[in-house]
């Protein structure tokens, strides 16, 4: 079998029977579709189960809920038999031609890695997210110079990194991503996506890019991480953030990406100072909060790594205020933009 698509289900009856009608009605036939029911509690598993009825390659699993990233990371994996992997969130999808322009490349050049652009995609319309490297294949000295210096993050906001390092724009072979395996850890809700990425792309020996193709159509989602509030979420992303330097340690590639896991604590910094102020702290203790986050020795260092020709004036002035770690003046200013909003 040449594919294997793990889709994470919870709670998306609105949305899952279009994402799982775009991987059916596939032009490319030799796949299997695994969906992960993660505990929804809506219509999701009876929508899972009418389409295991009709469809004899595609599986269900219903497990309690644990998290997106234990879905794919434990039961998926699990179960996966394609020569490549890749996986869908539930409430996006995918053009029909996918998996049969990711086939030919395959059969032309047998890549550890496909990568492509994708979409996003809201009331407003479309916006291509177009990958800051260059269309083609990659050999493991193309990717040692050309990738993995941009691997994770150059020091901004936006298009920071090279290729995402989102799991939904990748496909992996299967033996790369059963070796690397060791490294997914479900127990983390944030960035687990990085998980799939980094490790892989650490390893692999050849990497395809389809720098200028948006075959996915990710559904902007007013819920997640960076609009909602997320209790404890500054612990989390640095807990990450330690993570992902023992994994970079593992494959000795220390000099080209341990400061860029620095670099991103400083977007990680300011969606958690966001989250401060979306809770219901006291003035007093949200300042508080902010300091411990503009304080963190990890983040300093990030800060130091930072490049301003790559950021906005807004995340220029965020760089400037951690910097000299004005914890009250964040606060005012926050402040002031919400009540603008």
């Amino acid at each position: 079998m040449k594919f294997s698509i793990i889709v994470p289900v919870y709670n998306v009856e609105k949305y899952l029977a279009k994402c799982i009608d775009s991987i059916i009605n596939q032009t490319f036939k030799d796949y299997e579709l695994i969906l992960i029911d993660d505990g929804s509690i809506d219509e999701s598993p009876n929508i899972c189960d009418e389409y295991l009825n009709k469809y004899n390659n595609i599986k269900v699993v219903h497990k309690k809920n644990e998290g997106q990233g234990a879905a794919w990371m434990k039961e998926g994996l699990d179960l996966v038999s394609g020569d490549y992997v890749g996986s869908i969130d539930s409430d996006d999808w995918v053009d029909l031609d996918l998996l049969e322009r990711l086939s030919k490349e395959i059969e032309r050049s047998q890549p550890d890695i496909l990568v492509f652009g994708y979409k996003n995609v809201n009331s407003y319309g479309e916006q291509e997210n177009r990958l800051n490297v260059e269309s083609g294949l990659y050999n493991k000295n193309a990717i040692k110079s050309d990738i993995l210096p941009s691997l994770i993050n150059i020091g901004g906001f936006q298009n920071r990194n090279c290729i995402y390092l989102s799991r939904v724009n990748k496909f992996i072979n299967r033996e790369l991503l059963l070796k690397n395996r060791q490294y997914y850890d479900p127990q983390f809700s944030y960035g687990e996506d990085n998980f799939w990425t980094i490790p892989n792309v650490l390893s692999a020996n050849s990497i395809y890019i389809f720098s200028d193709w948006f075959p996915y159509s990710y559904r902007m989602n007013p819920t997640s991480t960076t609009h909602s509030f997320h209790e404890g979420l500054w612990e989390k992303f640095t807990e990450l953030s330690k993570v992902e330097r023992r994994i970079i340690d593992d494959f000795e590639k220390n000099e080209l990406c341990e400061q860029q896991v620095y670099n991103d604590m400083v977007l990680h910094a300011a969606i958690c100072i966001n989250n401060v102020m979306r809770g219901k702290l006291k003035r007093k203790e949200a300042i508080e909060e902010i300091k411990m986050i503009v304080n963190n020795k990890d983040l300093r260092r990030g800060l130091k790594g930072m490049n301003p020709k790559i950021c906005s004036l807004h995340e220029k002035l965020n760089i400037f205020l951690m910097t000299i770690k004005a914890a009250g003046l964040i606060y005012f200013i926050k402040k002031i933009q919400y009540a603008i909003r």
